[in-house]
């Protein structure tokens, strides 16, 4: 949808009309015409030339102004959704639903439910092709947000976006008055951190219908955050059954992978030390769930030497994530081929097909391709993803890179698939052991700083 779809929005309260504004906004990229009093919205539709598709009212204690508008409405559009709302549900205008009145609902249901009521009345489909990694949020809404902690961008006549406000500045309306004489009313933040906006106000909605002063803080988001989150270390998204009945699997997993992806990083937030959390960690050996346990120990080995070497930001954090569980894609259905680390390691191996060569070998491309495609993916991913069995001797692969032609964030990622492929090929591993055996492979180049966090992670 686009902002040639209007809706006129009549709300008293204001906690409740900012909080619908906001998923109106966010979710559908609507245009918003919001009133606090109905007999104002009565004389801007007489009045106005533009046409609206969609009216939710308040009707609150005037039930003889909300018929008025109701017949107003009908009047200059025609047969018009509308949708009626009120604390609890109950309407005394009944007789007046003469022609489009959809629904008498509860404050809070419609908060809870808006976005399935315009989905449905739109009959709006999601096109993959068209997801973003932002969503458009207009100025003035977010000034009604109350100090979330998130990222706010402006859009360049480019199409690239510019960080205008960073995480924990408290937009006001001074901003809004400053920037609005320059012509920008519109902000974009990103799609997860609105995500999680919109579970906190699912969360409350009750709070923000019976209290006229509650309304969605940064505590309530992280209250919603820790009430979904399991917090069982080294959990992931890849399941045996994934294994053994492929989903129309490339889409279907990266999909499944963004709906878990502010679970999994906030888990990585809270490692603590690697190898007090290693010991605590039931390593299962299972050869059909070999590659989602080794996504999640490499999820827990690249998040503590994200934070040894101070890298640890949402967005690294959200960047590795992304790598890891993209890494070997399109190996999952053959997680024997996933095995192999390095060119001589399958070139030698005489039980292999070439055919199978080829896909070890390319696998990388494969993944690297996938995240090109995606546009969600954080930037350079599919740099990382291209270079993850590159090493710095050159033995690696696909193209026998060296040094510090190997990106920062794709030696972390090799250094922690090597790392966590130990573990589950040495029931009797030793973390000092694979320091010994791996420190001269690992030297040159981000490989030298990468396994000297490693090494720091042992003795803490």
């Amino acid at each position: 949808m686009s902002k040639e779809t209007k809706i006129i929005l009549v709300e008293s309260q204001a906690n409740v009309r900012n909080v619908l504004i906001y998923i109106l906004e966010s979710e559908f990229n609507f245009e918003v015409i919001d009133f606090d009093k109905i007999d104002i919205a009565i004389n801007f539709i007489k009045l106005t030339g533009e046409e609206f598709s969609f009216i939710i009212s308040d009707s609150g204690e005037y039930q003889d102004q909300n018929a008025i508008l109701f017949q107003v409405a009908v009047d200059k559009f025609g047969k018009i959704p509308f949708i009626v709302t009120s604390k609890t549900g109950n309407t005394e205008w009944a007789p007046y639903n003469k022609h489009s009145v959809q629904s008498y609902l509860s404050k809070d249901e419609v908060i809870k439910g808006i976005k399935d009521i315009v989905t449905k009345q739109f009959e709006i489909k999601e096109q993959r092709e068209e997801v973003s990694k932002f969503t458009s949020i207009s100025f003035k809404t977010l000034c009604s947000l109350d100090h979330l902690e998130i990222d706010c961008y402006i859009k360049l006549r480019s199409g690239r976006l510019l960080k205008l406000f960073k995480e924990g500045d408290k937009i006001d309306s001074q901003d809004y008055l400053k920037y609005s004489k320059k012509g920008i009313t519109e902000l974009y933040i990103r799609k997860d951190a609105h995500i999680w906006i919109l579970k906190a106000i699912n969360k409350y909605a009750k709070q923000i219908v019976e209290d006229e002063n509650f309304n969605i803080k940064q505590k309530h988001i992280e209250e919603a955050k820790e009430e979904e989150l399991n917090q069982t270390q080294g959990d992931n998204i890849v399941s045996k059954k994934d294994i053994e009945n492929p989903f129309h699997f490339e889409q279907d997993f990266i999909d499944k992978m963004y709906d878990r992806m502010n679970e999994i990083v906030s888990k990585m937030k809270k490692n603590k030390k690697l190898g007090e959390l290693l010991k605590k960690i039931n390593i299962d050996r299972e050869e059909s769930k070999y590659i989602k346990n080794r996504i999640g120990l490499m999820i827990n080995i690249s998040s503590a030497i994200l934070k040894e070497l101070k890298w640890d930001s949402s967005a690294t954090y959200e960047k590795m994530c992304y790598v890891i569980h993209m890494h070997d894609i399109t190996l999952i259905k053959e997680p024997e081929l996933a095995k192999y680390l390095t060119r001589i390691e399958f070139e030698s191996d005489e039980n292999l097909t070439e055919e199978q060569k080829e896909k070890i070998k390319n696998h990388t491309k494969e993944s690297s391709r996938l995240a090109q495609e995606d546009s969600r993916s954080p930037s350079d991913s599919h740099t990382i993803l291209l270079q993850h069995h590159e090493r710095p001797d050159g033995s690696g692969f696909p193209y026998g890179h060296k040094g510090s032609r190997i990106a920062p964030f794709a030696a972390l990622l090799h250094v922690s698939l090597c790392f966590a492929q130990y573990i589950l090929d040495n029931e009797n591993w030793n973390f000092q052991n694979f320091l010994v055996k791996n420190k001269s492979k690992f030297r040159g180049g981000q490989y030298s700083k990468v396994f000297m966090a490693l090494e720091k992670l042992k003795v803490k």
